[in-house]
């Protein structure tokens, strides 16, 4: 069931084919996840891990903010839990300097990825970004708009900013 209250299958799946999801496509892209968080705290002694989703406007009939307009960026990091404040910081000023209106933690703290892989007292810092859909998408048509190069370009100089915090400061 997504958001909306809508089925997402028309039917329930086999539990061989779930079996086969989880090990051909679940299990491998968790390995892969944990390789390079392994590999990048060995080569720099931290690593950030940026988990970006796309979100609704507005809070559907499942949401606690049903029918309430969404900021345009939420940061989730699992309220200051999964990475150093400074990343959530730096996340929110180069948002907030390119007109973002962004909120934290509100509708969205992080899910799995930020709970499981957050734990920046060993290195590894872990931050949920939910983008508003009508920032880069039509939402009624499912089609994207011109604004979605400017939605990348943006989060690219994001990330860059995130790429500068000097290493002392994610202790």
């Amino acid at each position: 069931v997504v958001t909306s209250g809508a089925e997402v299958y028309q039917k329930k799946l086999r539990f061989s084919e779930a079996k086969h999801r989880i090990e051909k496509f679940y299990i491998p892209f968790h390995e892969a996840i944990q390789d390079l968080l392994a590999a990048t705290v060995e080569r720099f002694g931290v690593a950030i891990l940026i988990d970006c989703h796309s979100m609704p406007s507005v809070g559907g009939p499942m949401d606690r903010d049903f029918g309430h307009e969404r900021a345009d960026i939420v940061l989730g990091d699992r309220y200051g839990t999964s990475c150093a404040p400074v990343v959530t910081d730096t996340a929110e000023t180069a948002l907030t300097q390119s007109n973002y209106i962004v909120a934290r933690n509100d509708p969205y703290a992080g899910g799995f990825i930020t709970r499981n892989y957050g734990r920046p007292e060993s290195g590894i810092h872990s931050l949920q970004i939910e983008i508003k859909r009508s920032l880069y998408m039509d939402e009624k048509r499912i089609a994207r708009l011109p604004q979605l190069e400017k939605v990348g370009f943006r989060i690219k100089d994001m990330i860059k900013l995130l790429a500068s915090i000097d290493h002392a400061n994610l202790g």
